[in-house]
């Protein structure tokens, strides 16, 4: 269908751009100019290298054992036999090598005789290539999504924690409960005089109200 035929393009420009890739660091990294502020550059320590040094030694001995040598040993390749329900397809893998191929011509006409002007190329393809010296974008993207959305989500979070989690919902009934004793703590003072005159008011109230009620 058309969206597997979509995929295929797109693996088949994956393959070319990797391929394409991997030349450009061949050739600068081990094959190009020495740059000045690299010139005292020394070897890593061996906590970094010493790994590095067995992952490529199994990357380059993993073939091997692809194969299959003996009857009883098939190699973790052996799905690629028939009866696996895996088929090359001789087309595919004729544009893959072909890609492979282009890519490496270019890169070394670019990179290493300088026969074909990358810089021209930057500035003739100008808008593609901020997008890729830029890394799409991705980066600027991200920090509009914190700055904008993350930021500011977790500022109207923290404020409704602040003022309504915790200065309403637990702070606000022992606010309530301390201002109350505040005010009806006027009420006790110990003195008989208070109390007497307090009551004497009550009296009077009461007679009032009495008063007012039977007139």
């Amino acid at each position: 269908g058309f969206g597997s035929k979509k995929m295929v393009a797109l693996h088949l420009i994956g393959a070319f751009l990797s391929a394409l890739y991997m030349t450009r660091v061949v050739l600068v990294v081990f094959f190009g100019r020495l740059n000045p502020e690299q010139m005292r550059a020394q070897e890593s320590p061996a906590v970094m290298w010493a790994p590095l040094a067995i992952l490529a030694v199994l990357a380059a001995g993993v073939g091997f054992i692809a194969l299959s040598y003996t009857g009883d040993y098939k190699g973790f390749a052996g799905f690629m036999e028939p009866g696996h329900h895996f088929e090359v397809e001789g087309w595919l893998l004729g544009v893959s090598l072909a890609l492979a191929l282009g890519a490496f011509a270019g890169g070394w006409l670019t990179y290493h005789r300088n026969a074909i002007s990358h810089s021209a190329l930057a500035h003739r393809f100008g808008d593609a290539h901020r997008t890729l010296v830029n890394k799409y974008y991705l980066d600027e993207i991200y920090q509009w999504v914190i700055d904008h959305v993350v930021l500011v989500t977790a500022r109207l979070v923290a404020l409704f924690d602040r003022v309504v989690i915790n200065d309403t919902g637990v702070d606000g009934p022992a606010d309530s409960v301390r201002m109350s004793a505040l005010k009806v703590r006027v009420l006790q003072t110990g003195y008989l005089f208070t109390y007497g005159a307090a009551m004497a008011l009550g009296v009077v109230a009461l007679v009032l109200i009495w008063w007012i009620f039977l007139t």
